[in-house]
């Protein structure tokens, strides 16, 4: 149990009192976590996180990278799980601030840049981008290092396909699915992304895409459950 719990430094539109607090408390445990990056002690403030509460029945919780250079990130809650045991939507919120963790390192390495109004990655880095992008490499070393620390299972989606009602949407939102025959990882999409149509082009074998396998295997070849 913390014994302190320090306040974020960043814009919060949150009315929900409790919610807030369990915030706070996830920021305090994880600035006690050390992930093994480079300067992390400098670039892994937390203080340059704005709170807000969403609505959307789709997600529990996103973690939006700045708008601007100046900006701040942004972690939105959704109201529908406000009701949730503390256990889920503590899960929900270091689920979202581990990807604050990886998108802060990416930005300190010069593996994402932002230029005019976007974020990019920089294709010329020395570093393999697929691992910093969404739960790729890093998402899952900094998840299990909290997950351990704070004896959460903070998985990719445990939260989001669970929860009542929105476990129905999760199941009927995905018009393509194909399964890693290696390591059997799901990948989900709405809509017919360009993995998507190289594995169905492909009967299932694709030669330029493949799954980050957690054996460190890159499987090549997918089982097509969904999408033609």
């Amino acid at each position: 149990m913390i014994d302190m719990v320090e306040s974020m430094r960043g814009k919060r539109s949150i009315s929900n009192a409790r919610i807030s607090r369990y915030v706070d408390e996830c920021i305090s445990d994880m600035k006690k976590l050390k992930f093994g990056f480079a300067d992390e002690e400098k670039f892994l403030t937390y203080d340059d996180i704005d709170i807000e509460e969403g609505s959307t029945i789709q997600t529990y919780g996103v973690m939006s990278l700045p708008r601007d250079e100046k900006s701040n990130f942004k972690l939105v809650l959704n109201q529908h799980m406000f009701n949730d045991p503390e256990e889920t939507i503590k899960n929900t919120i270091y689920h979202e601030l581990c990807h604050y963790v990886v998108e802060k390192f990416a930005i300190n390495l010069g593996v994402t840049y932002f230029k005019g109004t976007h974020w990019y990655y920089n294709r010329s880095s020395i570093y393999n981008i697929s691992d910093f992008k969404s739960h790729g490499h890093y998402w899952k070393h900094v998840s299990a290092i909290v997950g351990r620390s704070t004896q959460q299972n903070i998985v990719r989606t445990h939260p989001y396909e669970t929860h009542a009602g929105v476990g129905l949407y999760a199941e009927t939102k995905y018009n393509y699915i194909v399964k890693c025959k290696h390591c059997s990882k799901e990948f989900k999409y709405a809509k017919r992304s360009k993995f998507i149509a190289a594995v169905l082009d492909g009967n299932g074998h694709v030669e330029n895409w493949w799954c980050n396998c957690s054996d460190g295997y890159k499987g090549h070849d997918f089982e097509i459950l969904k999408g033609k």
